[in-house]
């Protein structure tokens, strides 16, 4: 890993830790989603151990295509939440069907088959010969929730 990815990485953990402190203070003062907050919360906490496992295991590869797949698809989800606010709808409702497209091809189907089962079958020897198996098993888990919660976001975008 050189020093733009590791760089790439650390500021990715802090947005993720930043946001986890800041389900806890709720700035707002308006969280009345309890079940959604809870899956936010989740979300960070998932993605905060997987990054701070990526960087301490030197594999953070993983993470670059995790993050490029979940955040191209976050453009037309915020799209499609900018233009409920404006009188367009037609737009509203073409960004938001490109939406299901881009979250279902993108999360569902190349998260979870290629990002995540490629690290179901990732055996760094490396690691496991020193100790560190429960780090990479625990990362397969946090990846699994990611994934879980990639469903239940859908299934409630439906």
């Amino acid at each position: 890993m050189n020093e733009e990815e590791r760089l790439w990485a650390l500021v990715m953990l802090g947005y993720h830790v930043a946001s986890t402190i800041s389900f806890f203070i709720d700035i707002s003062g308006n969280k009345t989603d309890y079940a959604g907050s809870f899956n936010m919360l989740a979300h960070h906490l998932a993605t905060c151990l997987l990054y701070f496992g990526g960087i301490t295991m030197n594999y953070i590869y993983g993470g670059l295509a995790a993050t490029f797949l979940c955040d191209s698809t976050d453009v037309f989800f915020s799209l499609s939440r900018l233009f409920n606010y404006t009188i367009y709808e037609n737009v509203t409702t073409a960004v938001f069907v490109i939406n299901l497209f881009t979250w279902a091809y993108g999360r569902l189907y190349c998260f979870t088959f290629f990002v995540t089962w490629q690290a179901m079958a990732w055996e760094n020897t490396d690691l496991l010969e020193n100790g560190g198996w429960f780090a990479m098993y625990c990362m397969r888990a946090m990846l699994v929730v990611l994934v879980l919660l990639n469903y239940i976001w859908y299934w409630m975008m439906l």
